[in-house]
């Protein structure tokens, strides 16, 4: 596992994110990025999403830049929107051990938008 506070300059896997305890007083942490990135499966073309990934902790939270570093090992890899909304949530239940969403809207291509949202647990 990284360490909190590690310099991190690659792409992680979710067994690397860094998470941490967080106050039992909290209820919902929502993450919003549109930085995520994947290869679309079939034209090899890139596929950019915005992803909203949320939870109710129990126990806890993810450093937001070892974050940024998960979602970037998406990057090269041929994956639908469908099948990366589904990835990333069961992998993030896993590491946050309880229920995580996550919803993705890929960038409007041919004309078409896709939204996915999936749920993921432990």
């Amino acid at each position: 596992m990284t360490a909190l506070g590690t310099h991190l300059h690659r792409p992680i896997s979710a067994d690397e994110l860094v998470r941490w305890p967080v106050n039992a007083m909290i209820h919902t942490i929502q993450f919003d990025s549109a930085e995520l990135t994947a290869v679309c499966p079939v034209t090899g073309q890139p596929d950019s999403y915005h992803i909203t990934i949320t939870f109710t902790p129990q126990g806890w939270t993810i450093e937001s830049k070892s974050l940024k570093f998960y979602l970037w090992h998406y990057r090269d890899e041929p994956v639908s929107a469908e099948d990366l909304a589904v990835r990333i949530a069961d992998e993030l239940a896993v590491r946050l051990e309880t229920t995580v969403t996550v919803e993705l809207d890929q960038a409007v291509r041919g004309g078409i938008a896709v939204h996915v949202q999936a749920v993921g647990s432990t």
